[in-house]
């Protein structure tokens, strides 16, 4: 069962969404976890030590800091980019389509929805 960390702007609305919809799994956001203010690269190096794979709107800083991560031979469980314009219940559907996905199939890469 994967295991998921909703970055610090995480839209609220499409973790709930994901849950209604049956979102298999556990997700935490980073104000649960007390990660607010951490740096992208120390939220990485977390995740990665926690197999937990991280749900952002941040391509401009989280984004590059997990392939960043990645080039450098460095664990990195998995990345899901959604577009802060995504509409929530779309966003959540394909949330739920990715908890279907084995660790080994997402880890070292970055997923943009929408998966379509």
């Amino acid at each position: 069962m994967n295991r998921y960390l909703a970055d610090e702007g995480f839209r609220r609305e499409i973790v709930r969404a994901w849950r209604q919809q049956g979102g298999a799994g556990e997700c935490i956001t980073v104000q649960q976890a007390g990660l607010a203010g951490w740096s992208d690269e120390d939220l990485l190096a977390l995740a990665a030590e926690r197999d937990l794979l991280i749900w952002t709107h941040d391509l401009r800083t989280m984004v590059p800091a997990a392939w960043a991560r990645v080039k450098r031979g460095e664990a990195m469980p998995g990345l899901v980019f959604v577009p802060w314009t995504m509409p929530i219940a779309e966003a959540a559907r394909d949330l739920v389509l990715l908890d279907a996905a084995r660790e080994d199939e997402l880890s070292q890469r970055v997923i943009y929805l929408p998966l379509e």
